[in-house]
């Protein structure tokens, strides 16, 4: 018991470290409308050049959200012995290493339910999420708009009707004109996205518990109490994005 006690503590201090560092981290702290045009490109530039998901953890992940991504262009990908997969293809911009992102065609067109960490069974009047590009869910149009650069603006979490766990994708293109305008409109949104998924579902957000040996139910536990601890200071800090939002008038994501 005090060995399972010992892994316990561990775990939580684990959850404390992740969620501190994401409410006091410069991605959530940022305000995209009081930053300078180079600033806003730099550090854009910044967060293109780590493989977007190295880390376990969706808070963790969250600092590179709104990096640039190239698109290498679409394949064919055997999922199953008899399953083929038409996928699209990404890389952050500046990431020398040969690894891609691959979103398949599917997951712009059908919709996922809502990952929130729980493990949830998919429930078909749940499913509201799909992956987008500018809004758009049709492949033929995607292909068609021939754009190497996209902005890699966010990702939720989501459930397929199979009962895997993906991630839902939000991109947005932009024009050397409009580069700053639509970074810093997609800096809000994923703030906010961010900030409601450690409100409302922070079991989706806990860090690995593998190496400790801890359930995903404890693991799901320890991580609801040490946000119910800190719910003011995630509260303030959803205020503070809530009026930039205002302030800009940008419509965010609700989940």
């Amino acid at each position: 018991m005090k060995n399972n006690d010992s892994r316990d503590e561990k775990y939580e201090s684990r959850c404390k470290e992740e969620l501190a560092g994401f409410l006091e981290g410069s991605f959530l702290n940022c305000d995209p409308y009081n930053m300078e045009d180079a600033s806003i490109i730099l550090d854009a530039d910044a967060r293109s050049r780590d493989w977007p998901h190295k880390e376990q953890s969706y808070l963790s992940q969250t600092a590179h959200f709104c990096s640039l991504w190239v698109i290498d262009g679409e394949a064919t990908k055997l999922y199953e012995p008899d399953r083929y997969v038409e996928v699209l293809k990404f890389h952050p911009l500046n990431y020398k290493a040969s690894d891609r992102i691959e979103i398949p065609f599917n997951h712009f067109q059908y919709p996922m339910m809502l990952n929130k960490g729980l493990g949830e069974s998919f429930d078909e009047k749940l499913a509201r999420y799909a992956s987008n590009y500018d809004d758009c869910h049709d492949p033929f149009e995607i292909l068609s708009r021939n754009i190497r650069l996209v902005i890699y603006d966010y990702y939720l979490g989501g459930i397929t009707k199979f009962g895997q766990r993906r991630n839902v994708y939000r991109l947005s293109s932009f024009t050397k004109e409009t580069l700053t305008d639509v970074l810093r409109r997609e800096i809000l949104k994923a703030q906010s996205v961010a900030i409601q998924y450690v409100s409302k579902y922070p079991e989706y957000c806990r860090p690995d518990s593998t190496d400790l040996y801890i359930s995903n139910r404890v693991a799901a536990a320890i991580m609801r109490s040490v946000c119910n601890n800190m719910e003011s200071y995630i509260r303030q800090r959803s205020e503070e994005i809530s009026l930039r939002l205002e302030d800009a008038r940008v419509n965010y994501e609700k989940i």
